[in-house]
């Protein structure tokens, strides 16, 4: 396959709560014979990413088939469901060798309670 520049094919209209800005991290995948689903990282009205994916055609990637109403990854609900005991460079190059589920999920608790306005202990 050869590789074709088309530019900008999609970028968030601001509509969606998460989807307010940018579009990063691309990951293609073809779904389907007639659609290409690329997940992408936007940013929420307070810069947090979230991921969410638009449906192209694979004949013409500038027609956009659907976008994610809803994000297919969000901020620390998916943490529990990846087996993992050991976190590397999580923390400014400190390693959590043990129970690295925990320590993620706790992470990400405390960092939507700051979002909602909290201070955690």
């Amino acid at each position: 396959m050869r590789w074709l520049k088309h530019g900008v094919v999609w970028k968030p209209s601001g509509s969606r709560w998460w989807a307010r800005t940018h579009a990063t991290a691309p990951t293609p995948i073809r779904l389907r014979e007639d659609t290409l689903r690329v997940y992408v990282q936007c940013r929420d009205e307070h810069g947090v990413g979230r991921v969410g994916y638009v449906d192209l055609d694979p004949s013409d990637p500038r027609r956009v088939i659907r976008e994610s109403e809803a994000t297919v990854l969000d901020i620390g609900r998916r943490a529990g469901r990846f087996a993992f005991d050991r976190v590397y460079g999580g923390w400014w190059g400190r390693v959590v060798v043990q129970d690295g589920g925990a320590a993620v999920r706790r992470s990400a608790e405390r960092y939507v309670a700051r979002l909602r306005g909290h201070r955690p202990a």
